[in-house]
């Protein structure tokens, strides 16, 4: 249910980091000729802002996972 959960939130940040410079580009459209690239440019970077840090700890969630896996064999091993 755990890796059901993290794979959902992993797929929705995806659609919403989509979704986030789509409507910028739009709205940045709106605003003059030039405004199309600068809309893409700061939904990109307010994107990447919002998510890194998100990403950043569901990777360290699987790496703390796999490091626990690891040492449980390890440990099964020498019994």
């Amino acid at each position: 249910m755990r890796r059901f959960i993290t794979r959902s939130l992993e797929v929705f940040s995806y659609a919403a980091i989509v979704l986030i410079v789509l409507s910028s580009t739009v709205s940045g459209a709106a605003h003059g000729a030039g405004g199309a690239v600068v809309g893409m440019v700061v939904g990109l970077v307010v994107s990447v802002v919002a998510f890194g840090a998100l990403f950043l700890l569901m990777d360290v969630a699987d790496n703390t996972r796999r490091a626990a896996d690891a040492l449980a064999s390890i440990s099964r091993e020498r019994e």
